[in-house]
């Protein structure tokens, strides 16, 4: 056992594995994309007025990659938009065991659980675009894209724009 892996794919890969002898591989796949598409079926009619536009909409512009390629995180990201309705609804139960379920497939899924907490009754604009910027930030910084951005951007002083870079470098090389 593996503890990086998630269970559901430890027993999925595993039963897959028992009844497909000879493809067990390729049934992986269509295990969980028929996890996805049960689920993601339900959160669309559940969250949308026209849900088969909905899920064409999924189908063209998602499908490929949370379906077909990040198996497990598009069954996750399914199972959290099946708990956005317990978000408003102000129904914490049925939220976090759909979010335990959906770290069952994906532990980044946990990352989804402060999302209760946000107060739907008071919209404060500035605080949810900061959120978003900063995890933007995060993400350039853990992904090295951050240099990029910086050398490109233009929007920083010339000699602060080198301290920064020189630092990131400086990172890099300990």
């Amino acid at each position: 056992n593996n503890s990086n892996i998630e269970l559901s794919f430890t027993i999925i890969a595993k039963l897959n594995s028992m009844l497909f002898v000879n493809d067990y591989i390729r049934m992986v796949f269509v295990t969980y994309s028929i996890i996805n598409m049960f689920i993601l079926y339900f959160a669309i009619k559940k969250l949308s007025d026209y849900p088969a536009i909905s899920l064409l909409i999924y189908i063209f512009i998602f499908y490929s990659v949370l379906t077909l390629t990040q198996i497990r995180f598009g069954v996750a990201c399914a199972l959290f938009l099946l708990s956005i309705t317990d978000i408003y609804e102000k129904k914490p139960i049925p939220f976090i065991f759909k979010i335990f379920l959906a770290v069952f497939f994906h532990y980044s899924a946990i990352i989804v659980l402060p999302f209760y907490f946000l107060n739907n009754n008071k919209f404060n604009k500035m605080f949810y675009y900061s959120i978003i910027i900063l995890s933007l930030i995060i993400y350039m910084i853990a992904s090295g894209q951050i240099e990029f951005v910086i050398s490109n951007s233009g929007f920083l002083p010339e000699y602060i724009e080198r301290k920064i870079l020189l630092y990131l470098k400086f990172q890099d090389i300990n």
